[in-house]
């Protein structure tokens, strides 16, 4: 067993959190302002999005899905995709990457 302390204290824009793990890596986005993320995707990684709070939209290929607390997506490794926040209502994302692969995200459009 592992375990890993939550990083979140206060309020953060985004936080990685780094397990030191090499079979995966886990990101906290906790957002209470509107969030728009890169478009990117990950050369070998697949993402894996939990929502622990409020609600946000994971964009897939051109195609929106809702996050929000007890559902869980997995965006696979190819798929175009990003974050963005719903609106301006504190919004907490995990985005568990596996495995964690140094230099495996890809960025498409850069704001």
């Amino acid at each position: 067993m592992r375990l890993y302390k939550h990083p979140l204290q206060g309020k953060h824009r985004f936080m990685g959190f780094k397990t030191n793990d090499t079979d995966i890596s886990i990101a906290v986005a906790s957002v209470d302002e509107l969030y728009d993320e890169d478009y990117h995707y990950h050369k070998e990684s697949d993402e894996i999005y939990i929502t622990a709070e409020g609600q946000g939209t994971l964009e897939i290929e051109n195609k929106l899905y809702l996050l929000e607390p007890g559902k869980v997506i997995r965006v696979e490794k190819g798929e175009k995709h990003r974050v963005v926040s719903v609106d301006m209502s504190p919004f907490t994302v995990y985005a568990l990457k596996v495995p964690d692969i140094v230099d495996d995200k890809v960025i498409i459009n850069k704001k």
